[in-house]
């Protein structure tokens, strides 16, 4: 069955089909029910007339109700109350403004008109009676049910002093506001906590096992201190007992209106129809207007039985909206099960208006943040917007976990923060921050697993850049190797000078020949041996420096085996050292050749002393010993050399 269909026999059942069809306007729809005290919107004839009952109440008490004194004659002086004016009236009845004598107080005193029926003096004291019920601060309280002298029911309550929630709703900037909110507050915080409140009576109200039915702003006054009343309790009930009839009576205000409401069956209403009346309420403080439209009743009941109000402006306050749209939820089962409920969570988004803010300035900074990261301009300025941003949108989250605009910033921050890291080359700390999001986007993760390969082969070859730069930088074991080079000089001087500081000594050695220089070359090798070894560990760490020691010793070596060579052949001591010298001098150009050019200062100073043995004979031993250790010494100097190109290189 239709919607419509469903919709036509309600309408039928409540007698609403013999009303025109263009019955109440939709400026005018303030309440269907023929008793209020708003301007009525359905016609006489309508069926939902409340039950007739005389229009003299001869079972309430008697009381004085004196019109204003004209002026003439004395005053009267035993009157309880006395009327100074009209508070308010409508097409049932007035309100008038009465000074009660007892008390010497003023008074509020609903009176229906002259003319009224028995179903509106009916529903006056009907509300009398579910006013009274409900005593708590927020609901106006009831002094008195009586009748005047003509028998008319007479209700009195508190004067209020105030405006209706409907004025401030609809003018933001009227000077009543200054009664309940403070300067530069925000009107939806002031607006909340009002309605909070009232969700304090109707709570209060439902404990009483009453439902107020037409809750709506204009039912509610704000008082002179910014005191908060639920007013209009004429269609309030009692919820019906179980297995308890009633006959179906369209109730309460259409443009508000619960979709069980239209049904009229008091059966299928209870608190949470109280919860989605708050809802509609919500929803004209979020959009200015009630939330059922319509230029008649019938479009209006048809939208409040669809349930399908149009969406708050999205200036609305997210959370907001969500509990709005809660409250008014078709099914019953999906709304705030209770007014309590319903304020907790309205209590909530107060909770979290300064976490809300804080996103919102902070969305504001990460706006700025992205347009600086696209300009590519400022870069000074990033890491301050980062730390920003971040300490931003993590505070808000603090004071609110479930800020869901807070979480999507923080993750678009730290996304930005990640992509920025991996622009500057700074790998480790994007792929820390993305560590910290709960999903990373594919295309970061693939974006930045890409640079990490690249980085480490980068690492790679730096690394062996490294190794290989160490392997030849001659500052390492630099004091080792120098010790070695000059105990190997200290040892060719001892076996030339020794010899000669005994006398007779050094001419039975030259009386062996080549084998006498064979010995000496020997005991050379052996000292440079037991040097090399003592300090193998440093000495021999690098490539340089086994290149070096292999070097000296490749010489050593050679020379050594040359002169054993030269003494088989029966070779002359002058031939012999000569040989040593060429062989010497190809080691050191070889080695300016392969390791460094300062071997060719060792080559020079072989070659000078070649030079000076061709030249001198007799000399040559003294020449080939001094020349050797020239060369050695050149060697030593010219690492100063190595690392000052070192530095240089280095530094380029």
């Amino acid at each position: 069955m239709s919607s419509t269909t469903t919709l036509d026999r309600l309408w039928q059942t409540l007698g609403l089909d013999e009303l025109p069809a263009d019955a109440g306007s939709a400026e005018s729809l303030g309440s269907t029910r023929r008793g209020d005290w708003n301007d009525a919107t359905v016609p006489a004839s309508s069926k939902t007339e409340l039950t007739a009952v005389p229009t003299e109440r001869v079972d309430l008490p008697r009381i004085s109700l004196t019109p204003p004194h004209s002026g003439h004659g004395a005053p009267p002086v035993s009157d309880e109350l006395t009327v100074t004016g009209v508070l308010g009236q409508g097409g049932m009845g007035r309100v008038l403004l009465a000074h009660q004598a007892s008390l010497g107080r003023d008074v509020a005193v609903k009176v229906p008109r002259t003319d009224a029926s028995g179903g509106t003096i009916g529903a006056l004291v009907h509300e009398a009676q579910m006013n009274g019920a409900v005593e708590h601060p927020g609901v106006i309280p009831v002094y008195s049910l009586a009748s005047d002298a003509e028998g008319r029911p007479a209700l009195v309550m508190k004067r209020v002093d105030g405006v209706s929630w409907s004025v401030l709703i609809r003018h933001p900037e009227d000077p009543a506001w200054n009664r309940v909110a403070s300067p530069g507050a925000e009107r939806v915080d002031s607006h909340v906590e009002i309605l909070r409140q009232v969700c304090n009576a109707i709570a209060f109200a439902h404990q009483k096992g009453v439902l107020h039915r037409d809750l709506k702003p204009s039912n509610v006054l704000i008082g002179e201190f910014g005191e908060v009343y639920v007013a209009d309790w004429g269609i309030a009930t009692r919820k019906p007992e179980p297995g308890e009839k009633r006959k179906p009576a369209l109730v309460g205000s259409p443009l508000y209106l619960a979709p069980e409401m239209v049904t009229g069956d008091d059966a299928e209403m209870d608190e949470r129809t109280d919860v989605f009346l708050l809802g509609s309420t919500l929803y004209e403080i979020l959009t200015g207007r009630p939330p059922w439209q319509g230029p008649d009743l019938r479009s209006v009941l048809e939208d409040a039985w669809r349930c399908k109000a149009a969406p708050p402006p999205p200036s609305a306050p997210a959370e907001l909206v969500s509990i709005c749209g809660r409250a008014m939820a078709f099914d019953k089962a999906a709304r705030f099960q209770s007014v309590l409920e319903f304020r907790e969570a309205l209590g909530g988004f107060l909770r979290h208006r300064g976490s809300v803010h804080l996103a919102e300035a902070t969305t504001e900074r990460l706006k700025q943040l992205k347009a600086t990261l696209s300009s590519g301009t400022r870069t000074d300025s990033i890491y301050p917007l980062l730390s920003e941003c971040r300490f931003g949108f993590t505070q808000a989250l603090r004071e609110w976990p479930d800020n869901d605009v807070a979480r999507r910033g923080l993750n678009d921050c730290i996304e930005a923060t990640a992509r920025f890291e991996m622009d500057r080359g700074n790998l480790a700390s994007a792929r820390a921050l993305l560590g910290e999001l709960e999903a990373v986007p594919q295309a970061l993760h693939e974006r930045l697993s890409l640079l990490e390969r690249k980085a480490n082969e980068v690492q790679k070859n730096v690394a062996r850049v490294e190794h290989l730069s160490n392997e030849m930088d001659p500052r390492v074991a630099q004091r080792q190797r120098a010790a070695v080079f000059f105990s190997t000089v200290a040892a060719i001087l001892a076996v030339v000078v020794v010899p000669m500081t005994i006398p007779g000594l050094n001419d039975r050695l030259r009386a062996l020949g080549g084998w006498y220089l064979a010995g000496s070359m020997a005991a050379v090798l052996a000292f440079f041996g037991a040097a090399v070894f003592i300090g193998r560990r440093s000495i021999l760490s690098t490539r340089l420096n086994r290149r070096l020691i292999g070097m000296v010793a490749s010489a050593g070596i050679a020379v050594f085996v040359d002169r054993i060579v030269c003494a088989l052949l029966g070779m002359s001591l002058r031939d012999t050292l000569l040989n040593n010298c060429v062989m010497v001098l190809m080691v050191c150009v070889t080695g300016g050749i392969t390791v460094h050019w300062g071997f060719y200062w060792s080559a020079a100073a072989m070659a000078l002393g070649l030079v000076a043995a061709y030249l001198l004979p007799g000399s040559e031993l003294l020449l080939f010993a001094g020349a050797t250790m020239g060369a050695l010494i050149f060697a030593v100097l010219s690492w100063r050399g190595w690392q000052g190109e070192i530095r240089v290189n280095r530094e380029s």
